[in-house]
């Protein structure tokens, strides 16, 4: 999710599928009630967390990539 949106059922979207979900219902895609508008606020704090959890995720990956080298390179 790079560009997450609240809706007005107080859920997170990614904002181009739920433009293109709201281009043609006016319905909530998880609940399937009806939302009161269509308006669509930006959600920094998870954008920010959702970046976050990609920073430690990749350093996580790169760390063990170099656990695993090295332990590869003492078998050789």
């Amino acid at each position: 999710m790079s560009d997450p949106v609240m809706a007005a059922d107080g859920h997170a979207y990614e904002r181009t599928a739920i433009e293109r979900w709201l281009a043609t219902k006016s319905t909530s895609p998880l609940t399937g009630g009806e939302l009161e508008h269509s308006i669509l606020v930006p959600s920094h704090m998870l954008r920010r967390m959702i970046r976050d959890w990609e920073g430690a995720r990749k350093a996580a990956s790169i760390s063990l990539w170099s656990v695993a080298q090295s332990r590869y390179k003492t078998l050789i």
